[in-house]
Formats: C-alpha cells, sequence, structure tokens
C-alpha cells in the first residue's frame, strides 16, 4: 500500500511569501490596529478601577463609622457621617483618577499627532 503524497492546492503559498505580506499589512496599518484594540480592551479595566475607587471610600467610610458608632454607643450619627465622608473621598478619588486617565490620552493623542507629522 503506497502513502498518498501531499501536493498543496496551486493558489496556496509559500511561508515566505505569507510572511512578506504580513509585513506588508503591518506596515500599512502603521500598527494603528493594534492601538485601538489596546484602547477598546481596556476599557472595562478603566470602568472597573472607577467602580473600585468609589466602593472602596464607600466600604471603608461605612465601616469605620459603624465601628466607632458600637464602641462609642453613638448610633447611628458615626455610621452615618462615615458614610457621607466616605461617599465624598469615593468621588474624590474616582474624578482624581479620570482626571489622571484624560491627562494621559491627551498626552498621547499628542504623541501619536507628532508621529503623524514626522510620517509625512
Amino acid at each position: 500500500m503506497t502513502q498518498p503524497t501531499h501536493t498543496p492546492p496551486p493558489d496556496q503559498k509559500s511561508p515566505a511569501d505569507f510572511e512578506a505580506r504580513l509585513q506588508k499589512a503591518r506596515q500599512g496599518t502603521g500598527g494603528k490596529e493594534e492601538r485601538r484594540g489596546f484602547r477598546e480592551s481596556s476599557a472595562f479595566g478603566i470602568a472597573s478601577r472607577l467602580v473600585a475607587e468609589l466602593v472602596s471610600g464607600l466600604v471603608i467610610g461605612t465601616g469605620l463609622g459603624w465601628l466607632l458608632d458600637r464602641w462609642l454607643g453613638t448610633s447611628p450619627w458615626l455610621l452615618v457621617t462615615f458614610f457621607i465622608l466616605g461617599a465624598a473621598a469615593g468621588l474624590n478619588n474616582v474624578m482624581r483618577a479620570a482626571r489622571q486617565m484624560s491627562e494621559e490620552a491627551a498626552r498621547r493623542q499628542a504623541e501619536e499627532a507628532k508621529d503623524e507629522t514626522r510620517k509625512d
């Protein structure tokens, strides 16, 4: 019994040709596709960070107020006070994180604009 030999179809190209076409395609996009994909995938990470900033402020403030109320017997005044302070701290953290991300995005856009003008 003879083993059938595999012959590639005539339209199949060699691996070297594939590499050349891949390099040409990567140069054509200038890497923009990779950067855009990175930004889209990190949107969930950004949202998660902002939610974590807010929730952590609320949890810490509420927990601290509850503990102080139990220790000092002032229920519910310190719980309410520290809940409000925790919410304010959480919102402050969210605003600071959003400002930092906005500044970073503006810096990246400025760098991309410089790169585009250098290419031309």
